[in-house]
């Protein structure tokens, strides 16, 4: 079998049966397929079996390669006197997969997350959570003083952990997410928005990778998306104004929340051709939504190979080439912008209608108006971030 991972197999040309096997002798492997046990498996006696001296008899649990039609995920448990020691998952995909590995682990790990916020959204669409910038954006334009807002749902998540393959460890396949996305997230992005801002990006390169890597991090989970969907607009008058001009008028803001929203529905492709057994669909929606969400140099450090075309059915809020970045780029800009903003005030209340409105204090205003709108950049750029790890799988 073609190995894709440590736990994803792609069948070869002509195999008509393929096994799953349990070598240590102390133990049992159980087998599942959409819930429905398989077979088990046991060695007899104790130690560790070689493979390669194996009997027939001792192959363990046989399942028909014509089977499996399209990518097919497999629950594997092995007990130990009867307790279940390990419960994970095994991918084993058609032969037509072979040659298109880096889309089968983007595909799994794709999956994987769709799954887990299926589970944990009670029936609610898990491609909803791509939508919650545009929320934002609604949200913020219709704020009014001391006026509560209302009818954006919260989007929550309550699994445990999103674990790709269960218990069971996969060195390679961490090996193809981890190292491309840890250099592209501690390193390049760093330096493409110090290009960016002119050298005063760098405070919050630490917190922005953490942000960025959290969707696949179990210790994130068990949140919520979005939780300013609803909630009481300050008081300070200025904060509002603040507010609602961001709404209008912050095209990195408004652009980041189309491009969100634009590549949860290319991933919802990519997903959707997983399952229907088309690779060549699948590839096309990743390098479709990798474009959006890193661009199509993620390696480079020159900021001219990062200015990307959104393509059709993306809404263009920048309208200039020259600044026509991925949405991870815009994103990292506008965390950084809340830094310094809460240091000086924005500029939109440094030059408010009459500098000497009465009462206005630029940067408590600006402070208060960061609460919910840094509250908004966070969610985006989390969810962004488990977007980033997949589109950068094999990078």
């Amino acid at each position: 079998m073609i190995e894709a991972s440590d736990r994803i197999f792609i069948l070869p040309a002509g195999a008509s049966s393929f096994y799953f096997t349990q070598l240590e002798g102390s133990r049992e492997l159980r087998v599942y397929r959409n819930d429905v046990l398989v077979g088990t498996h046991s060695q007899a006696g104790r130690g560790l079996r070689d493979p390669l001296f194996l009997p027939e008899s001792g192959w363990g649990v046989s399942y028909d390669a014509s089977l499996i039609t399209a990518p097919a995920r497999f629950r594997v448990q092995t007990l130990d006197s009867g307790s279940v020691r390990e419960d994970g998952s095994v991918w084993v995909l058609p032969q037509s997969w072979a040659g298109h590995e880096k889309t089968v682990r983007q595909a799994v790990m794709a999956d994987a997350l769709i799954r887990e916020l299926r589970s944990g959204l009670s029936g609610e669409d898990p491609y909803g959570v791509f939508a919650c910038g545009k929320s934002a954006v609604k949200v913020f334009a219709a704020a009014r003083p001391n006026l509560g807002v209302a009818g954006v749902k919260i989007l929550r998540y309550g699994m445990s952990s999103l674990s790709i393959f269960g218990d069971f460890d996969d060195v390679q396949f961490d090996l193809f997410t981890e190292l491309a996305s840890n250099a592209y997230f501690s390193s390049k992005l760093p330096a493409l928005v110090a290009q960016l801002l002119t050298g005063t990006f760098g405070s919050v390169t630490t917190e922005m990778f953490s942000l960025l890597k959290s969707i696949f991090n179990a210790a994130e989970w068990g949140a919520e998306f979005f939780s300013t969907s609803i909630f009481d607009a300050p008081s300070d008058v200025y904060a509002v104004d603040l507010l609602n001009d961001i709404a209008v008028s912050d095209s990195f803001f408004l652009q980041s929340a189309e491009l969100l929203q634009a590549s949860g529905e290319k991933l919802r492709a990519a997903v959707s051709a997983f399952e229907q057994n088309d690779p060549e669909a699948c590839a096309t929606a990743f390098g479709s939504m990798s474009t959006l969400v890193v661009g199509d140099a993620p390696e480079s450090e020159t900021l001219a190979d990062h200015r990307v075309d959104y393509g059709t059915g993306v809404d263009n809020c920048i309208n200039h080439p020259d600044t026509q970045y991925p949405l991870v780029v815009l994103l990292a800009v506008k965390l950084q912008n809340i830094e310094s903003w809460q240091m000086d005030g924005h500029s939109f209340l440094n030059h408010y209608y009459n500098p000497d409105a009465p009462g206005l204090d630029p940067i408590m205003a600006t402070r208060t108006a960061m609460v919910p709108f840094e509250k908004a950049i966070r969610d985006m750029l989390r969810i962004a971030g488990g977007l980033a790890q997949i589109c950068l799988v094999g990078r």
